[in-house]
């Protein structure tokens, strides 16, 4: 995030893809798309968006824990 945001978006992508191998948080893929997005690799940036894991929403449903 600290080189996204002093705009070195070519440097920060292969530091975010080793921080994703090592940590895959939804975080990570969202710089590393604006990264991509920055440098006019929009296919990228659209591909690592889709790739960032889905939050899972747990809510309490009568007695029991329902996930979506």
């Amino acid at each position: 995030k600290v080189l996204n945001k002093a705009e070195y978006f070519s440097n920060a992508i292969p530091i975010l893809n080793i921080a994703i191998s090592y940590n895959p948080s939804a975080a990570n893929y969202i710089e590393l798309g604006k990264s991509y997005e920055a440098i006019g690799e929009y296919l990228n940036a659209e591909n690592a968006w889709a790739n960032m894991p889905v939050p899972i929403t747990i809510f309490l449903a009568g007695n029991g824990l329902i996930a979506v």
